[in-house]
């Protein structure tokens, strides 16, 4: 069962973010109510999502009805210093993939709150295709911050996000990145099948990787 409000429905979106492993739905209770949060893992901070945005609204908000419910979260009564209403659900994706969790009051309205994380450690220049112009960005060990790099140069909700396990003993974590509309679904088929056929006791470094999902590996 989905709700509207403004033509935005937790079904609609949802079904944005297909197959994408870092977006987070959450239906939360709160006095009687039903409310659905939503955010990008890697944009927000998970803690203080829930210390200055959930835990406020489900633990001590308290309404007669959800309009007023949504009133009190919207004017002051949620620990953060940026809460905006959002008017359609364009607007929602332009706020999650900006790094705000929108929380969404069934039938009355949805609210963004601001909740960015910095980068836990910075993204060093790359020590290869130095010739390249632009940022010199490059990705870290962990997989969440690589992914939020990502997010944060393509703000888009069309995005897409795979992830996976890799290697029996390592389980190293690997993700499918494309953007949906654009990339050919048969060859994002083609990686998560190749991917999904990998089978080793360690994946130690990319290049491994790329050696099997293009089929260039050579065995002895």
């Amino acid at each position: 069962m989905t709700f509207e409000v403004n033509g935005v429905t937790d079904g609609e979106i949802r079904a944005q973010f297909p197959e994408v492993s870092d977006f987070i739905p959450r239906q939360l209770q709160c006095g009687g109510f039903t409310i659905y949060a939503y955010a990008i893992d890697g944009l927000v901070s998970g803690g203080d999502m829930s210390e200055y945005i959930l835990k406020p609204i489900t633990e001590h908000l308290r309404a007669e009805t959800m309009a007023e419910l949504y009133d009190k979260a919207l004017h002051g009564a949620v620990y953060n210093s940026v809460a905006e209403p959002c008017e359609d659900l364009r607007t929602v994706f332009k706020k999650l993939v900006n790094g705000f969790c929108v929380v969404l009051f069934p039938e009355v309205g949805a609210i963004a709150f601001e909740i960015k994380t910095g980068v836990n450690r910075g993204p060093d220049a790359p020590e290869v295709e130095n010739t390249v112009k632009g940022p010199k960005d490059a990705f870290v060990e962990t997989i969440r911050i690589n992914t939020s790099l990502l997010r944060r140069h393509l703000r888009t909700p069309d995005l897409r996000i795979f992830a996976a396990t890799v290697g029996r003993r390592s389980m190293t974590n690997v993700a499918v990145v494309w953007i949906d509309g654009v990339t050919n679904d048969e060859l994002v088929a083609k990686m998560k099948k190749r991917l999904a056929e990998i089978d080793v006791d360690a994946l130690i470094s990319p290049s491994a990787v790329e050696e099997y999902v293009t089929g260039s590996r050579v065995t002895a």
